[in-house]
């Protein structure tokens, strides 16, 4: 079955409540090296040590309450850097509770899909992926998701403006796991609970953004998610 054929299972209505009504801070879980683009980029440097083998299981990273961020925002640019990667994807919001569930089952536990943006400081690939500075990958504003929809089909592809100007095409079927199976293998790790989110990865050719850029990420079916990146001294000034 293809990624496009998938669609969120939970009635919206129990989605939105079981999104509202609950006990902890929700959290968000990026897929790190999902796309197959990165096993073309990374190459024999998977087999090296420390790891000496592509992961067989999903690699998740963590994201910070303070660095979400939602529609409109306001990215700041760290003083002293030129510019971020733009990571593009969808992320998978969870509507109930989730653990040790079946491919077969997931998309009933995925109440609705936003695209997510998620931005971190230029690195090369061994700093990338081996024990990154956390400030690099998650600092203030580098996660930013858009509106959500209970009713939405998995997109084919996200689509990257910048300044108007398409600037990067992300193609979905290129994920090693897609929505279902992320949400099967990463629930055999651990307990995935309603309201958390979980973000699917980008590819390895992401583009950069700059002082000044305005970000607009589309999807088919999904609503777009915009933002704006803007210096210290530009955030000072205003």
């Amino acid at each position: 079955m293809n990624a496009s054929d998938f669609r969120c299972q939970v009635p919206p209505h129990e989605a939105l409540i079981l999104a509202l009504v609950r006990a902890h801070e929700p959290s968000v879980y990026v897929l790190a090296l999902n796309h197959r683009s990165w096993l073309d980029r990374l190459g024999a440097a998977l087999s090296a040590p420390p790891y000496k083998a592509p992961p067989q299981a999903p690699v998740l990273m963590i994201k910070p309450p303070a660095s979400l961020r939602g529609q409109d925002a306001e990215v700041i640019l760290p003083a002293g850097q030129s510019g971020l990667v733009l990571g593009v994807s969808v992320s998978l919001v969870i509507a109930r509770e989730t653990y040790c569930i079946p491919a077969a089952q997931a998309m009933y536990h995925v109440g609705a899909l936003a695209l997510c943006a998620d931005l971190n400081l230029a690195l090369d690939d061994s700093e990338a992926w081996y024990r990154p500075g956390l400030p690099r990958r998650a600092a203030d504003g580098f996660a930013i998701q858009g509106d959500a929809r209970g009713d939405a089909t998995f997109p084919q592809e996200v689509c990257t403006y910048i300044n108007g100007e398409l600037k990067h095409r992300l193609v979905l079927a290129e994920l090693i796991r897609g929505p279902a199976l992320a949400v099967a293998q990463v629930s055999e790790m651990m307990s995935l609970h309603a309201g958390d989110q979980l973000w699917l990865g980008s590819a390895a050719d992401s583009p950069m953004i700059h002082a000044g850029d305005h970000v607009r990420i589309e999807a088919q079916g999904l609503p777009s998610l915009e933002f704006s990146v803007q210096s210290i001294r530009d955030e000072e000034d205003a």
